[in-house]
């Protein structure tokens, strides 16, 4: 028999939080709207100083129109509605019954989708908002724009989920649409890529081996600018000028032994006699059959030591070497002519090399 008592009871509560569940107050209502506002109206005119001007009061303007109409649109969904939405709280298992205030904060959420969904889809143009305290230039469309706004929020409020889950479903085709097409155009794509990459690495190999080529070019051409500038400048009168040229075009070249035979010509003209023998020496290193190059040394010897004894050998050793005739004319009219022998011209031994070549 207790048993049959209680289950009434239960029945008679049940029906009870169906009824509340569906029924609200107005003051409660203006109560959500006020609480709603409020954080929104502290916060713009808390940092309105701070982040000027027009663009915070018309966002503040548009946010609170947009949280209005759409609890309008939930209370009105409310009104009509035959159950409410429960929910249930993290770590807690029973279920809550949210009432009309459910409704209305759906519409809220509601709301704010829709006014997306008109700016994106019918072009909503919402930057009049900003025009409101700007008092040279008023807004002309500000009326129509804030109805079809509040229109758009109130249809938005009232619709909850049904906005919110078809747009999303939308947005999901779309996306879904988008994929696919980009899946599509990818493949075509990787095909014409992979052409397009071929050829260009094709053309980049054959740049870079021109550009190779061509710095090698201009390397040889600043080389052989220091060559000639070298010899330029030793024969017009800046030995060590010309010398330095040199020596860099030799750091690149140090096997060019007529180089080392004008660096001791320009070590010489600038009286630098030791560094003039180490250069000459360098160049019989590289090409010892040179009898220019031994009489080179003999002309620094003389001016360095002045023993006619090695000149003497260093000379023989020149007539020697210069085999053809053109070779022991020229070298005839050089020992003739060249100062550096000065110290033993007249001497029996320099007659004796003239008459060597005679």
């Amino acid at each position: 028999m207790s048993l049959g008592v209680d289950e009434p009871k239960n029945q008679t509560r049940d029906v009870s939080v169906t009824e509340r569940s569906s029924s609200f107050s107005l003051s409660n209502f203006f109560k959500l709207l006020i609480a709603a506002s409020v954080p929104f109206t502290v916060y713009f005119f808390a940092y309105a100083q701070d982040v000027s001007g027009e663009g915070i009061y018309a966002l503040w303007c548009l946010v609170s129109l947009i949280i209005i109409s759409g609890a309008l649109g939930g209370f009105i969904y409310a009104l009509s509605a035959p159950d409410s939405h429960s929910f249930k709280i993290p770590l807690n298992d029973k279920e809550y019954d949210s009432g009309f205030l459910g409704h209305v904060i759906i519409g809220i959420g509601g709301a704010f989708v829709a006014i997306a969904a008109a700016v994106l889809a019918l072009g909503l143009d919402l930057t009049v908002f900003e025009q409101i305290w700007d008092k040279t230039n008023k807004p002309n469309n500000l009326i129509p724009t804030v109805i079809y706004a509040l229109a758009v929020s109130v249809v938005g409020g009232y619709s909850g989920l049904r906005i919110i889950s078809s747009l999303s479903d939308a947005m999901i085709k779309k996306l879904e649409h988008d994929i696919v097409e980009i899946k599509a155009n990818a493949e075509s794509w990787n095909e014409d890529s992979k052409a397009k990459i071929n050829s260009l690495s094709r053309q980049l190999s054959e740049n870079y081996q021109e550009d190779k080529r061509r710095e090698k070019l201009l390397a040889e051409s600043d080389e052989r600018y220091q060559l000639l500038n070298g010899k330029f400048l030793i024969r017009e009168g800046h030995p060590k000028d010309g010398s330095a040229a040199l020596e860099k075009y030799l750091s690149k070249h140090p096997e060019d032994a007529k180089t080392w035979c004008w660096l001791g010509i320009g070590r010489k003209k600038a009286g630098e006699l030791d560094k003039a023998i180490m250069a000459i020496n360098k160049a019989i290193e590289l090409e010892p059959d040179d009898w220019l190059y031994i009489y080179n040394l003999a002309c620094y010897k003389t001016l360095k030591e002045q023993k006619s004894a090695l000149v003497i050998s260093l000379l023989r050793r020149s007539i020697d070497l210069a085999k053809d005739d053109e070779s022991r004319t020229e070298l005839m009219e050089l020992l003739k002519s060249d100062s550096d022998f000065e110290s033993i011209r007249g001497t029996e031994e320099f007659e004796e090399i003239l008459n060597l070549l005679n």
